[in-house]
C-alpha cells in the first residue's frame, strides 16, 4: 500500500476505532469470498479482538499490509455500511498527503532530468 493511503489509515486511526461499528456485519463485508481484502482468518482474527476500538485497529493493521486497492475496498464498505463520512474523510486525508508526496516525486524528477539535459548539453 502507499504510504499515503498508510499514513491516512494512521491519522485517523483513533476517530475510526471510536466511531465505526463493526457489530452490523461489516467484519463480514470485509472478507474477500464478500468481495472485500480480508481472508476468513484474519476475519476471525478481528472478531477475536475483545472489543469493537480493538477490533477496528485489527482491521488497520490488518489493511496496512494490503493493497491500494484493499484501501479502496475499505472506503467503500465504510460507505455501504453508513459510514460516508470516515471514507470521505480517508479518502481526503490520503488525497492531501498524496498532494505532498506527489509534489517531491515531481520536484525529484524535474532536477533528475535538468541534471541529464545539462550533461547532455556538456558533451554536444
Amino acid at each position: 500500500m502507499k504510504k499515503w493511503n498508510c499514513d491516512a489509515l494512521t491519522a485517523l486511526k483513533g476517530d475510526l476505532k471510536l466511531k465505526v461499528k463493526l457489530g452490523n456485519g461489516l467484519i463480514d463485508k470485509l472478507e474477500t469470498a464478500a468481495g472485500g481484502f480480508m481472508s476468513k482468518g484474519e476475519a476471525q482474527a478481528v472478531e477475536g479482538m475483545p472489543n469493537n476500538a480493538a477490533q477496528v485497529g485489527k482491521v488497520i493493521e490488518i489493511l496496512e499490509g494490503k493493497s491500494d486497492a484493499a484501501f479502496g475496498i475499505f472506503c467503500r464498505m465504510l460507505r455501504e455500511s453508513g459510514y460516508e463520512v470516515w471514507a470521505d474523510e480517508l479518502e481526503k486525508k490520503a488525497k492531501e498527503l498524496r498532494g505532498d508526496a506527489g509534489t517531491h516525486v515531481l520536484m525529484h524528477v524535474e532536477g533528475s532530468v535538468r541534471k541529464n539535459m545539462h550533461a547532455a548539453n556538456n558533451v554536444l
